[in-house]
């Protein structure tokens, strides 16, 4: 008697259970945030220059450069061969060649709304670099030629999910049969920024 006493109050509670159940929905939500805000907090700057270019009529001329380390702002110029005689634009003996007058700077770029100590990825291998131009006929452009970070490659944001990145840039001077005109030259260049 036993035996089927238990049998019988096992099947009443498995009635109960079974009436007392109740599905609910409950609604799952996320929002996708893979940008991050970058905000140019100091331009990258040229500065005021004298630069005289090159011309390949005289084989013997190479280009001048001027470098803008994105480290310090260190500026460094290296200037091309000279010319061996006056084939070209330029006089015997005429370099490629910048002098920095002043006003010299590696940008900066201050990101924002990452995530907290999160890494965000700095891609500068195909940069797309519009040279720097006067907009005065015939005038040879300034070339970029090497955009450069730091840091390098990633940025570790802090714990507020922001960061900075300073620019800099190498610019050379162009193979052309006129001479750089006096005024104000102005380009662009991208980073792409990805978690």
């Amino acid at each position: 008697m036993k035996a089927h006493t238990i049998k019988a109050l096992t099947m009443v509670v498995g009635v109960a259970a079974a009436s007392g159940l109740v599905a609910q929905t409950f609604t799952v939500s996320g929002t996708v945030s893979n940008a991050v805000a970058v905000t140019e907090t100091t331009p990258l700057a040229l500065g005021t220059i004298a630069v005289t270019g090159f011309d390949t009529t005289n084989a013997s001329m190479t280009a001048g450069s001027l470098t803008i380390a994105a480290f310090d702002g260190a500026v460094t110029t290296s200037n091309g061969t000279a010319a061996s005689d006056a084939a070209g634009a330029y006089a015997s003996g005429a370099i490629s060649k910048f002098t920095a007058l002043g006003g010299q700077l590696a940008g900066a770029l201050t990101i924002a709304g990452g995530a907290a100590n999160g890494t965000v990825n700095i891609d500068i291998s195909t940069p797309a670099y519009v040279n720097l131009t006067s907009g005065i006929p015939s005038t040879p452009t300034i070339i970029l030629s090497a955009l450069s970070t730091f840091p390098a490659s990633t940025i570790t944001l802090d714990g507020s999910g922001g960061g900075v990145v300073a620019t800099g840039m190498t610019f050379t001077t162009e193979d052309s049969t006129n001479l750089y005109s006096d005024g104000v030259y102005t380009g662009s260049y991208d980073i792409n920024f990805a978690y």
